[in-house]
């Protein structure tokens, strides 16, 4: 499976445990710079979540809307 785009990337291991992610990511994205950059998407939206300020993933609610891509 190859995996290129940030989205792609963070919509595939979104549901892993944090400590799971960076070697996920490790083997399926050889960029580092956007392997990063998805680590700290994750991140945030974690913490949004955890704040509560975050309902639903950004991700899943366009998707209910429309494809954007």
């Amino acid at each position: 499976m190859t995996l290129q785009t940030e989205r792609e990337l963070f919509e595939a291991c979104a549901d892993l445990a944090a400590g799971q992610r960076t070697a996920w990511l490790q083997e399926h994205c050889g960029d580092s710079v956007l392997r990063d950059r998805v680590l700290r998407l994750l991140r945030a939206h974690d913490s949004a979540q955890e704040r509560g300020s975050l309902e639903r993933s950004p991700i899943v609610t366009a998707r209910r809307i429309g494809d954007f891509d």
